[in-house]
């Protein structure tokens, strides 16, 4: 059973970064990642753009107990027209279907809300993504062409195309922005 000793940290604020701690997580969450481009159903990540997305305070890492990586979510890309890609989503196996995915978008999207958000969804992340409210974009002429960019990375690609689908995260965001908006009304409610 998954105890929630975990530790999400928000390498932004901090003075002194990366420390050696937070090279580890980072390393680490590079390391999951990179876990499931071996499979196929990611792209792979390097220890430069990782630490680049923590410095920026996209990234979310979480460990168990004994500080070992077991799940990560970002912000990987960001486009010229104001369109922001979530990727770099995954859980060890040992620790899926125990929440802690659906944890590191939440903490991510709510520290970070943006409506204009895309996700390339694979056979496991895109049925969670669309049981959240995430909508599946058919026109792709709609995105840039940038986004598509890493595609040509995949070893899928030749074959196939683009084989994730796409989809619009903004349902969530906006519900994500609505809980933000109710809450901060009812604390300035509480303060008076």
């Amino acid at each position: 059973m998954y105890e929630r000793q975990t530790e999400l940290p928000y390498f932004e604020h901090k003075t002194e970064f990366p420390n050696q701690k937070d090279q580890f997580l980072i390393a680490g969450a590079v390391d999951l990642v990179n876990h499931f481009n071996k499979s196929g159903l990611m792209l792979p990540v390097n220890l430069e753009h990782y630490t680049k997305l923590a410095k920026e305070g996209v990234l979310v890492i979480e460990t168990n107990g004994l500080g070992v990586v077991v799940g990560t979510a970002a912000y990987t890309q960001f486009y010229e027209n104001g369109v922001w890609e979530f990727g770099g989503w995954a859980v060890t196996e040992e620790y899926q279907h125990q929440g802690v995915g659906g944890r590191l978008v939440e903490i991510l999207f709510w520290h970070k809300t943006h409506l204009n958000t895309v996700a390339f969804g694979n056979k496991n992340s895109g049925p969670i993504l669309e049981k959240m409210g995430a909508v599946v974009i058919k026109n792709h002429s709609k995105l840039p062409a940038k986004a598509f960019e890493l595609c040509l990375t995949c070893p899928k690609k030749p074959q196939v195309g683009c084989c994730d689908t796409i989809y619009s995260l903004k349902p969530i965001m906006t519900e994500i922005k609505s809980l933000k908006h109710k809450e901060e009304a009812e604390n300035i409610g509480c303060s008076r």
